[in-house]
C-alpha cells in the first residue's frame, strides 16, 4: 500500500521562525515531517534538522502535556523536586501572581518577554508595562552576525563556504 495515507499542513514550533511543514501520516500517526515548499515566511521551503525531528518530541513518553508545580523548595542534583500536576487555571493564577509581585516590588522593567514582536506579543508586553522584549534573532542570530561583521567586515554569517564544506 501507500507509504502515507494523509498529509496535514502546519508550522514548526521548535524555534520562533515558524517554518511551514507538512506532516505525513500513516494510521493516524506522523511518520515523516518535510518542509512545505509554499512557505514564504519561515525558512522559505526548507526546514532544519530540529524541525524534521520535532516528531520525536511529539511522541516522547516524557513530554509534558499539562502544567506541573514544584512542591519541594530545596534544590540540588540529587533532590527530588516533587512535581505535581496542577490545572491550567492554577498555573495561570500562579504566573499572574508572580508577575504582580515582581511588578509591585521592582516595577515592570524587572520583567523580560522572550518572543518575536508580533501583535499578540506586543499586547502582552504593553499590558505588563515592560519595555524589555527579546527574541531568538536578538539572542542568537544578531550576536553571531555582529561577530562575523566585526571579524571579517561583511558577509552573511549563516552562509559560510558551503560549496567547499566537507560535512
Amino acid at each position: 500500500g501507500d507509504l502515507f495515507d494523509e498529509e496535514k499542513y502546519f508550522f514548526c514550533g521548535v524555534c520562533d521562525n515558524v517554518c511551514g511543514m507538512i506532516g505525513r501520516y500513516k494510521d493516524g500517526r506522523i511518520r515523516e515531517i518535510v518542509a512545505n515548499p509554499a512557505d514564504e515566511l519561515g525558512a522559505q521551503g526548507s526546514i532544519c534538522v530540529k524541525g524534521e525531528s520535532a516528531v520525536n518530541t511529539l511522541y516522547d513518553p516524557d513530554r509534558l502535556k499539562y502544567p506541573m508545580k514544584r512542591t519541594n523548595p530545596e534544590k540540588g542534583i540529587d533532590v527530588d523536586p516533587g512535581w505535581v500536576q496542577i490545572t491550567w487555571d492554577e498555573a495561570f493564577e500562579t504566573i499572574g501572581k508572580k508577575f504582580k509581585e515582581a511588578i509591585d516590588q521592582y516595577g515592570p522593567r524587572t520583567l523580560l518577554y522572550i518572543g518575536r514582536p508580533k501583535e499578540k506579543e506586543k499586547a502582552v508586553v504593553q499590558a505588563v508595562g515592560t519595555p524589555n522584549q527579546v527574541c531568538h534573532v536578538d539572542t542568537c542570530y544578531l550576536t553571531h552576525d555582529l561577530c562575523w561583521k566585526v571579524s571579517w567586515g561583511a558577509g552573511k554569517s549563516w552562509c559560510m563556504d558551503l560549496d567547499k564544506a566537507k560535512y
